[in-house]
């Protein structure tokens, strides 16, 4: 059985009921000649149709697309502009090495091992390494 027309549709099994019973899928007996798109029923076909049957998108009030955008856009200005930092936005901007003690170091001996391993050079890893042992020392 071949049809001219395949669509696919991962998640959504109304939409493949809809298919079924639509005229999209045809059989034909013409298997080795290409189809021409731009004539074929998939040319007809819109992607939103794949997620919802067009029956139930008849049904969504109109000014659903403005809500949405509008409550995006009001989102987006409260958390982008408006709001203030707090400490939660200081914390996310300090460094891990700042809050974890040792693990710049252990993190720095795996970049050596991997930088000797690929052939770069690892001198300004070592560097670092040993500025952090020294600086340890002291304290």
């Amino acid at each position: 059985m071949q049809f001219t027309n395949v669509i696919l549709l991962c998640f959504s099994i109304r939409g493949v009921r809809h298919i079924q019973n639509s005229s999209v899928l045809r059989q034909t007996d013409d298997s080795d000649k290409p189809l021409k798109y731009s004539t074929s029923d998939a040319h007809k076909w819109k992607a939103y149709e794949s997620f919802e049957p067009p029956e139930k998108l008849k049904n969504r009030p109109k000014c659903e697309p403005v809500i949405i955008g509008v409550t995006t856009a009001v989102f987006l200005l409260y958390f982008l502009v408006f709001r203030e930092e707090n400490d939660w936005d200081i914390e996310l901007g300090t460094s891990i090495y700042a809050r974890i003690p040792g693990v710049e170091e252990s993190s720095l001996v795996t970049a050596i091992k991997d930088a000797e391993r690929v052939g770069t050079n690892p001198e300004p890893l070592k560097e670092r390494l040993a500025e952090l042992r020294a600086s340890r020392k002291k304290v």
